[in-house]
């Protein structure tokens, strides 16, 4: 098995290897970095509040990937549909901004948002349309459903900051008494 998947990795376009490695890698590493291990931090410095930060961040999240109209432009696609779809993906990296600002927030570790980052991204924006014609239609919609529930109830039990051992979490926005400007 080992063999079979190498042999067809390395069969692979390189364009192909490249894209699979920057959305789930570069990506991640590089916006979360500078989204969230940087922008964050100077913000909550500056005196705005934590809710601020964490709602108002995101959505510069959000703008930078306007560039992606560019390739539907590109591919020849009407000028509405090309809106469309940059104004749901605006929406879309909005909400996934959140998230992630919350996770760096309450974790105070820039790896959560990096691997939630990277798990958005591999598994991309979920079916929900394609629900109701699956065979197994009830059974997908109970998981989803459940899914969302869970999500919910335990995001704030999972992302405790207490739980990540960061004292500095303690400290966003002031000096505190480990001595460091937060």
């Amino acid at each position: 098995v080992g063999e079979e998947w190498c042999f067809r990795a390395c069969m692979l376009p390189t364009s192909v290897i490249f894209s699979h490695v920057s959305a789930r890698a570069q990506a991640p590493v590089g916006e979360e970095w500078c989204f969230r291990a940087c922008m964050l931090p100077l913000l909550l410095d500056a005196d705005i509040s934590p809710t601020r930060v964490v709602l108002t961040c995101p959505l510069l999240f959000g703008i930078a990937h306007l560039y992606n109209a560019v390739g539907f432009y590109r591919a020849g696609k009407p000028v509405g549909i090309v809106m469309l779809a940059i104004g749901v993906q605006c929406a879309f990296t909005t909400v996934f901004g959140w998230y992630a600002a919350l996770l760096f927030y309450r974790t105070g570790h820039v790896a959560a948002p990096i691997l939630a980052h990277s798990f958005c991204n591999h598994m991309g924006f979920p079916a929900f349309g394609a629900v109701p014609s699956h065979p197994r239609a009830a059974a997908l919609g109970s998981a989803y459903a459940v899914g969302i529930v869970g999500f919910i109830c335990l995001l704030r039990p999972l992302t405790a900051p207490g739980l990540y051992s960061n004292p500095l979490v303690e400290c966003w926005g002031r000096v505190c008494e480990h001595g460091v400007p937060q």
